[in-house]
């Protein structure tokens, strides 16, 4: 990430904060690399719902970051 790269300041609620931090340190990420993930996370997935493409279209390499990102975006949201 470059530092010309926009910047913009997020409130959000402690709570949700704290859970951040715990995932990024679990994942060995920053807190900003963990929420990009996430974002560009939801950004593949709605475009999917959008775009439809079958699951033979993802490689299991794929499937498995997926599988692993949803799991983040749940912890995330304290599901």
């Amino acid at each position: 990430m470059a530092r010309n790269d926009p910047q913009f300041n997020v409130r959000m609620p402690s709570e949700i904060k704290q859970q951040l931090t715990h995932i990024a340190a679990t994942n060995r990420r920053s807190i900003n690399a963990e929420i990009i993930a996430a974002i560009q996370l939801w950004i593949k997935i709605n475009r999917e719902k959008v775009i439809p493409s079958t699951s033979q279209d993802l490689t299991k390499t794929e499937k498995e970051a997926m599988d692993i990102a949803i799991s983040v975006l749940k912890k995330i949201r304290g599901q």
